[in-house]
């Protein structure tokens, strides 16, 4: 075998079929390791096994090494918000982008074109604080300093009922059931509620349990399980349905833990924390998977599953985003940057093809996938 290095691309020549069918077979079991991610840290886009056989004696194929990260930047940052932007997400299709901040709006974009849709959403008296769609698009709810929690039709800007109230201090995070059935807030007042959108009232009494306030929700992807964490360095499981504890609390982290999030299958949970680390747990047992992810230089807020489950996002106060790979526990290329702020908040696209970062800097970026590395 002779491998040839020149201009950023790598030239491998067999000369020898059973070297080619070792060689081929060890990459293929490294890309179809931890499922059907690639591009976390392994081979991707492989020459198939049978093409080295048809070569016969000699196989010669030119491996473009892939960029220093998966994403990059898509255009100029998205501005209009006039104080810190605390967050971000898509739209169940993709095509919108919802943000809100310390302006005590929330605001609309268009995904493909950075452009703002409609008028900036107002009601709120105080700075927002969270974002969430509802899994069919047709609501856009909002939390923040004011304790209250608001709905809006993302279509027309206006809002859809009477503000949420039960909260007795300021709603940090925000999510809906997979199904939209139900809705979960968390506060700075220590607890967690669970409110039916469609009906605009509360469901059940609040979950308490944390001894300080409540920064970060997730539902699981099956709605039954929903995870909290806060000031008091704990995540914990709850029964959505009977708004019961499920195990112990989840400890490790030596401070604030400001982020939660699901893999897409369940079975992993993330959190992020002031600490500057992220850690993986088993979402059935509560059992802690691997090492802390460790690089971040300053707090970590803000975490994302990627739909397919390869990647995870974690946004930090270190101005940079970092991308991991959640089944190996590894680095995927580079640290995003760019923001001139703290980073607070971060969400793939469904489709996986952007991402969005916002931040203390007053904007929002979108970092568009790169091509992934090819054979030719």
């Amino acid at each position: 075998m002779v491998i040839r290095r020149e201009g950023g691309s790598e030239t491998i020549e067999f000369y020898d079929e059973a070297l080619a069918r070792m060689w081929i077979g060890e990459v293929l079991a490294q890309r179809h390791s931890g499922g059907s991610c690639s591009g976390s840290g392994g081979p991707r886009d492989l020459v198939p096994a049978g093409d080295a056989v048809r070569h016969g004696r000699q196989l010669s194929k030119t491996v473009t090494e892939p960029a220093s990260s998966p994403y990059g930047p898509l255009g100029e940052p998205l501005s209009g918000h006039t104080g810190g932007v605390s967050a971000v997400v898509f739209s169940p299709d993709g095509r919108l982008l919802a943000t809100a901040g310390d302006d005590r709006t929330a605001r609309l974009w268009d995904s493909a074109t950075g452009l703002p849709v409609g008028a900036p959403l107002t009601g709120h008296s105080d700075g927002v604080r969270a974002v969430a769609f509802s899994p069919d698009g047709r609501l856009l709810a909002t939390a923040g300093m004011d304790r209250t929690v608001r709905l809006w039709n993302p279509a027309t800007g206006e809002p859809v009922g009477e503000p949420l109230t039960g909260h007795t201090s300021a709603v940090w995070a925000m999510v809906f059931s997979a199904r939209g059935g139900l809705l979960a807030t968390a506060g700075m007042d220590r607890t967690v509620r669970l409110w039916d959108p469609a009906g605009g009232r509360a469901v059940g009494e609040p979950l308490a349990g944390h001894t300080s306030g409540v920064e970060a929700v997730a539902f699981a992807p099956d709605g039954r399980l929903l995870a909290s964490a806060g000031e008091d360095r704990t995540a914990r499981l709850w029964d959505s349905a009977t708004g019961r504890p499920v195990g112990a609390p989840l400890t490790g982290h030596r401070s604030a833990v400001r982020a939660v999030a699901f893999s897409p299958d369940g079975r992993l949970l993330a959190t992020a924390s002031w600490d500057e680390t992220v850690r993986l747990w088993e979402a059935t047992t509560g059992r802690p998977v691997g090492a802390p992810l460790m690089g971040h230089r300053n707090a970590v807020r803000a975490l994302a599953f990627s739909a397919d489950g390869c990647l995870l996002a974690s946004a930090s106060m270190d101005r940079t985003v970092r991308l991991w790979d959640p089944v190996g526990g590894r680095p995927v290329g580079e640290p995003l940057t760019g923001h001139t702020s703290g980073i607070k908040a971060v969400d793939f696209s469904p489709d996986g093809r952007l991402l969005a970062t916002a931040g203390a800097d007053r904007t929002v970026r979108l970092w568009g996938a790169r091509e992934p590395a090819a054979l030719s």
